[in-house]
């Protein structure tokens, strides 16, 4: 099948040969121009009794039955193309749900990775079998996941067969109930009975799709169609010759009728049977190739497993933002690359800046996160207090990350740290260490900024004095007053628990005596 580009004039891609009936459609045409020429310049003169109403009334009936071929064409090449992207899907759905319910038990890991290996090799081949049945290609070697690891003698079985997909098919729910009956495969049954179903809406429709095959279009229609296809480019010459005064028009009209009755004639010829290897028919050897990389993609340990989420409160709102490059499609990154994308431009070197911009953001953003995540002191971490922590976050989102230079974090987030009163801190014996005056690295521990990834280390920073008690805001004075009154709150609480145990402790001692 042709990929082709349609520019904005939609005029370039008529200059394309591949693929195209003009050449076909000019074997004709051409030679009907001539004949009409040589008629009206030389040969026939006038004649008032034929009129083009009479020889309009042929070309309606030819007309009719050319389109109507073509119709009848493009309506099976459309149900073949959707009938193997179905069967690719339901079984592909399929081999997914055994692997979306195989054991996670470690000790059934040898066992699981034999069952997945065996069931997109056999997955692989029920694709390729079924494109055999349905093709007319000159090259059906199609290209599969390797069978290395089977054994000889049921592949060879498999090659005398005469319904090859079906003893394929058997093969693999064989596997599946086998894989059920020894844990590996831990499916509840209505899932597995829809994964037999799928197996079997997939060989329906490869069954459905042979019929193109094996049933051509009808012949008196195709002879008929053909036989007066030849009349019109005798017939027409003549006739323009005979009506026409103008040896120019004649020409003209006669090179029109003929090509453009051809050239959808031919155009019918080539999609009505599209499992075969011309240029207009459907990549059947990309299609096997897309199945492969798709079930290849399964056996990987990022697709096995559901990535992690944290949620926080900005994504709570449930922001929306265009899909990022990396994550297209590969027909949305030929869109994207022809210059149809949002950036309107096909410079391959305006999209590697792009790409290179998007790196960028993401290395600063590691930085940020990397430096602002807690304080140190001789290796132990020091705790930020909940409201410390607002404050950064705050800081860091009203800070543009597009338009910092250097990762460094800005001076903002390092005036924060300086005003938190590390006295105040859950773990006093860490904030008496340190002490006022000195000061503290920063290494990456807890704190998390949404829109930024990890993975960087942390770079070197420069040590933060801590702030004296005496400079302290209003805001952190009422902070530091409620702690101590919280703490104060709870040595009271933790005493009166323990006197009431003591009491009751007391008395059962009192009462065992007695």
């Amino acid at each position: 099948m042709i990929e082709y580009t349609v520019d904005h004039w939609q005029i370039k891609f008529i200059f394309q040969l591949k693929g195209s009936v003009f050449l076909k459609s000019l074997v004709l045409a051409v030679p009907s121009t001539i004949v009409a020429l040589v008629l009206h310049m030389f040969v026939i003169t006038r004649d008032a009794d034929l009129s083009m109403g009479q020889f309009g009334s042929y070309n309606f009936v030819l007309g009719f039955l050319i389109v109507f071929r073509c119709q009848q064409a493009y309506s099976r090449f459309w149900e073949a193309a959707s009938i193997l992207q179905q069967v690719r899907g339901t079984w592909f759905n399929s081999i997914s749900a055994c692997f979306a319910f195989c054991s996670m038990a470690p000790e059934d890991a040898t066992e699981v990775q034999k069952f997945k290996h065996a069931l997109i090799r056999l997955a692989s081949l029920l694709y390729c079998t079924s494109l055999q049945q349905v093709a007319a290609c000159a090259d059906e070697a199609f290209e599969i996941i390797s069978l290395r690891g089977f054994e000889e003698r049921s592949l060879l079985h498999l090659s005398n067969a005469p319904e090859k997909p079906l003893i394929v098919m058997q093969w693999i729910q064989q596997l599946v109930v086998k894989g059920h009956n020894q844990g590996t495969l831990k499916i509840p049954p209505p899932i597995l009975s829809r994964v037999f179903q799928e197996l079997s809406n997939g060989i329906i429709g490869i069954t459905d799709a042979q019929k193109i095959t094996d049933i051509p279009f009808p012949f008196p229609l195709a002879q008929l169609v053909a036989t007066m296809l030849l009349v019109c480019a005798i017939m027409t010459p003549v006739a323009l010759a005979s009506t026409m005064t103008s040896s120019v028009w004649c020409g003209v009209l006669t090179f029109a009728t003929v090509f453009c009755f051809t050239g959808i004639n031919f155009i019918a010829a080539e999609i009505e049977m599209p499992f075969g290897d011309d240029p207009n028919d459907l990549p059947m050897h990309a299609l096997q190739s897309s199945l492969n990389s798709a079930l290849i993609h399964l056996l990987d340990d990022e697709s096995a497993f559901c990535p992690k989420f944290v949620l926080t409160e900005e994504l709570l709102l449930c922001p929306t933002e265009p899909c990022p490059d990396y994550l297209m499609s590969h027909s949305q990154y030929k869109v994207f690359k022809e210059g149809n994308g949002r950036n309107g431009s096909n410079d391959p070197e305006e999209l590697n800046k792009r790409r290179s911009k998007i790196q960028r953001i993401h290395a600063k953003g590691a930085h940020l996160v990397a430096a602002t995540d807690g304080v140190l002191k001789g290796g132990a971490a020091i705790q930020i207090d909940s409201i410390a922590m607002e404050e950064i976050h705050q800081t860091l989102q009203q800070t543009d990350i597009h338009s910092l230079e250097e990762p460094p974090i800005a001076e903002e987030i390092h005036q924060t740290l300086q005003q938190t009163d590390i006295h105040s801190l859950e773990e006093p014996p860490i904030a008496e260490d340190i002490g006022e005056g000195q000061a503290a690295p920063v290494k990456a521990s807890s704190i998390r900024v949404p829109g930024t990834r990890h993975g960087l280390p942390p770079e070197p920073r420069e040590r933060i004095p801590a702030a004296p008690a005496a400079g302290e805001s209003s805001r952190e004075n009422s902070r530091v007053s409620a702690d101590r009154g919280r703490r104060v709150d709870e040595n009271v609480c933790r005493d009166r628990d323990a006197n009431s145990v003591g009491a009751i402790s007391h008395s059962r001692g009192v009462g065992a005596d007695t």
